[in-house]
């Protein structure tokens, strides 16, 4: 932390963010809220990882099969998903949740150049 690989990483972020159009405070803001969401997923994959194999693999399983034998009739929006859950450790959960920033990033970026609301 507070060394060169991270000042330039976070120039890059920043200009990024000042490039798409946002004003100074926003850039701050959504450099800040997108690298405290990077390091918080960031810490529950390290803490998943740091289990032991066996505890690892019991906990995954787990998730898994309790939320797919959970009654549809207490949980039915549960229930008609639970097939499709990806697992908890699926690295398509992570890129789904940056594309998500992304586009929340855009739509503000889109506003800011628009400030009627036109966009």
């Amino acid at each position: 932390a507070r060394r060169e690989h991270e000042f330039q990483i976070v120039e890059r972020i920043i200009g990024c963010l000042r490039q798409a159009g946002l004003a100074a405070p926003d850039a701050a803001r959504l450099y800040r809220v997108y690298a405290d969401f990077a390091l918080g997923y960031s810490a529950l994959d390290a803490g998943l990882a740091s289990l032991d194999p066996a505890t690892r693999h019991a906990d995954l399983l787990s998730w898994e099969i309790q939320y797919r034998t959970l009654p549809p009739g207490q949980y039915p929006n549960i229930a008609a998903v639970a097939h499709a859950l990806p697992a908890l450790d699926d690295p398509e959960n992570f890129t789904t949740a940056v594309d998500l920033m992304i586009e929340a990033i855009r739509a503000r970026a889109a506003a800011a150049h628009d400030p009627g609301g036109l966009a």
